[in-house]
């Protein structure tokens, strides 16, 4: 996710495929939601990444796939 205050993008990596980009004001939410079933499916933590660049440098697009 940006660290940046005013850029309330983020990332969601996903093996084997192209990584979703997204923005939301209620990034936060997501995020203990996303860190909640994550835990309860898997009992380990999810690793959440800050990135103070442009995300567009950290993420897969279909472009880089194909």
């Amino acid at each position: 996710m940006s660290t940046k205050k005013d850029n309330p993008e983020f990332v969601i990596h996903v093996r084997s495929e192209y990584d979703y980009r997204y923005e939301s004001d209620f990034r936060t939410e997501i995020f203990t939601a996303c860190k909640y079933v994550y835990w309860k499916d898997n009992k380990k933590n999810l690793p959440v990444y800050g990135v103070p660049f442009k995300l567009k440098d950290f993420h897969t697009s279909k472009k880089d796939i194909s």
